[in-house]
Order: structure tokens, then C-alpha cells, then sequence
């Protein structure tokens, strides 16, 4: 008999998490693991009492965001998936192209399928980018917290007052970069390290909203992506489908968007 139950915590399914981790064609981009999956609901598939999967459903919509169950009852997936969609009365899915199983499933469902965002983990660095090298790319330092948060709470379009721990954080393990003119900050770069995937760093830029399309975003992820191929990281990034501007700076970059997040409607 096959049941469904939620869990109190994604650590119930931590075993079951890595290995479907370990099932993906690329490493997480860290930001969409936070929106939609680390803070999802959790339930876990039963068959006849013993656990042999799990799904997750995203918090900020009724939409799918993981499902997984071990190889050795993988003949049930289709069966066990509609399921859950007929029982959770799930719209549909937010899902990556790497991760191959969870999509064949809900394209053979899909009703209605667009581009959430894109993934980026290849790259062909544009050496036009030199010309930006007069100035200063540094690596952030704990005295300069206040004036960093200060940046991030002008030209963030999403402004959330505890940025100053984060800040703090990523200052504490190197992984924050400024790029300055004098005085005056053009951007910053986030190399954060990923806690999941072993020898990734997930990389984000923030540009001054008055040195925008001027060309600072994408030398700022140059030399990001070169700091990866220096300490033997492999790089992801992602930008939205919307952000057209932000797209341009990351592609000018010489970044390659292979992979998809995509939000299917069943």
C-alpha cells in the first residue's frame, strides 16, 4: 500500500536528499535550492510502512518543487507521481533541467510550460573584459560591513534588514569581493561557497544603480569565474527570465546557459 505523510523537517529525508542530489546532471544553484526546496512543506512516500521516497511542495505557491524515491521502486515513479498530484491538488511544477527524472514526469503531464530562469555553469571567459582592470577588485573586509550594507540596501530591489549578518557571513569566509573607483563602490561579487556540492561556488553580482549598463556587472563575474578556474571551483549562477539587463551582463561575461528552470502548469 502506498501513503503519503508530511514531515515535521527536511532532516526526516536528509539520506534521501543526498542521494537525489547525487541523481542531478549539475549541482543546485543555491538560491533556487532557498526559494523553492529548503523551505517547502516535505512529505515522504510510504510503501507498505517503509519509507522509499519524498516530494516537496513549494511554500509560495501550490507547486511541486521535489520528488524522488529510490531506484529500486523507481517502475512506480509515474504511478506514485500522479498520485500526488490527484491527492495534493498540485497545479504544477517548478523544475530544472537537471534534474531528469522529476521533469520527464511533468512533461508528460504539462499543460503549459515557460521559463523561469536561467542556469548558468559553462563559460568562455571574454578577455574584452580587461579593459576594466585599473580598477580595484578586492576582497571585502570586516571594516567595511557598514558601508557594504548601506550598498546592498540602495540597489537591491528586494530589501530585507537582516542583509548585515549575511553580509558578515560572507566577509567571514572570503567570499564577498568590492569593485571600487576611489572611494566609491561600482559593485560587489558573492563567491559563496556551496555547503551541498563539494568544489562549488555559487556566484551573484550587485551593481550601483548609477554605474548600470556601463559594463561593471560583467567585469565583476569575470573576474569571478576567474577566480573559480584559479582554485579549481566549478561556478553557477542564475539570473530570472525577466531580467533582460542582468541576462546581457552575465552572457557579455562569457557565460552559457544550458539549463533551465522552468515552471510547468498541468
Amino acid at each position: 500500500m502506498i501513503n503519503f505523510k508530511k514531515l515535521d523537517s527536511v532532516k526526516d529525508v536528509l539520506p534521501l536528499r543526498k542521494q537525489y542530489y547525487n541523481s542531478l546532471l549539475k549541482p543546485m544553484e543555491d538560491y533556487h535550492d532557498i526559494v523553492h526546496i529548503i523551505t517547502a512543506s516535505y512529505f515522504g512516500i510510504y510503501l507498505n510502512d517503509s519509507l522509499i521516497g519524498y516530494y516537496s511542495i513549494s511554500n509560495n505557491n501550490n507547486l511541486l518543487s521535489q520528488f524522488y524515491i529510490i531506484d529500486e521502486f523507481r517502475n512506480l515513479d509515474e504511478k506514485i507521481f500522479s498520485m500526488i498530484i490527484e491527492e495534493e491538488s498540485i497545479e504544477g511544477a517548478i523544475v530544472c533541467s537537471i534534474e531528469p527524472i522529476f521533469l520527464s514526469l511533468t512533461m508528460g503531464i504539462a499543460k503549459e510550460i515557460s521559463i523561469d530562469s536561467y542556469l548558468f555553469y559553462d563559460f568562455n571567459l571574454n578577455s574584452f573584459m580587461k579593459k576594466y582592470d585599473s580598477l580595484n577588485f578586492i576582497l571585502a573586509r570586516g571594516d567595511q560591513i557598514e558601508k557594504i550594507k548601506e550598498f546592498y540596501m540602495k540597489n537591491l530591489e528586494d530589501k530585507d534588514e537582516s542583509i548585515e549578518s549575511y553580509l558578515l557571513g560572507l566577509v567571514a569566509n572570503d567570499e564577498l569581493f568590492v569593485l571600487c573607483d576611489g572611494n566609491e563602490i561600482l559593485g560587489v561579487g558573492e563567491y559563496r561557497k556551496s555547503n551541498i556540492f563539494p568544489g562549488t561556488v555559487n556566484l551573484g553580482i550587485v551593481v550601483n544603480k548609477s554605474y548600470r549598463n556601463r559594463g561593471y556587472g560583467s567585469y565583476i563575474m569575470y573576474k569571478l569565474l576567474e577566480k573559480s578556474l584559479t582554485r579549481g571551483h566549478r561556478a553557477i549562477c542564475s539570473c530570472d527570465f525577466d531580467n533582460i539587463a542582468s541576462n546581457k551582463a552575465l552572457v557579455k561575461a562569457g557565460l552559457i546557459s544550458r539549463h533551465k528552470v522552468l515552471k510547468v502548469i498541468f
